[in-house]
């Protein structure tokens, strides 16, 4: 992806959002129902807000063990063995499709991949605050935390930036 967010960047978003949504409580109401769209619209914009704040992954800290030509190294729940003259040769993650897929990007940086899928399946989008039906897949490395989006809300996010 070539897009690179932070948290500030998106927290301006949503504040900008919920601020919006209050100055149209200022309204003249002409039924009821008007009345009950601008309240659920500001509940919304305000849940929203208060689950990107609740909402933070911090990067993980790295455990690194050396045996002879082998390191091995400990993200969370993910282990990875390198060897200092042929690379990474041995992920283990308790996934076996999670490992095939980051054994073939051996060749780019692993640990900054791993960082990147740790806790992948309980992460929640850090643009809306949930999960939805689909996991967060975009992952964005920012300077101490991993940022996580849906598809749809990087692209919301890149027209309202």
């Amino acid at each position: 992806m070539d897009a690179n967010f932070n948290r500030k960047d998106i927290l301006n978003c949503h504040i900008s959002d919920f601020l919006k949504s209050l100055n149209t409580f200022k309204t003249v109401y002409n039924s009821s129902d008007h009345f009950k769209n601008n309240l659920l619209n500001i509940h919304k914009n305000f849940i929203k807000l208060k689950n990107v704040f609740r909402n933070k992954n911090e990067i993980v800290k790295v455990k690194e063990d050396k045996d002879g030509d082998f390191i091995k190294y400990t993200i969370g729940n993910i282990e990875l063995i390198k060897h200092e003259k042929h690379g990474f040769i041995s992920v283990n993650t308790g996934n076996t499709e999670l490992n095939e897929f980051l054994i073939k990007k051996r060749h780019n940086d692993l640990l900054e991949e791993s960082v990147k899928f740790f806790n992948f399946e309980t992460t929640v989008c850090d643009f809306c605050g949930k999960l939805g039906f689909e996991i967060p897949k975009n992952k964005f490395l920012s300077e101490e935390e991993v940022l996580s989006f849906h598809d749809k809300c990087v692209n919301l996010l890149k027209n309202h930036l």
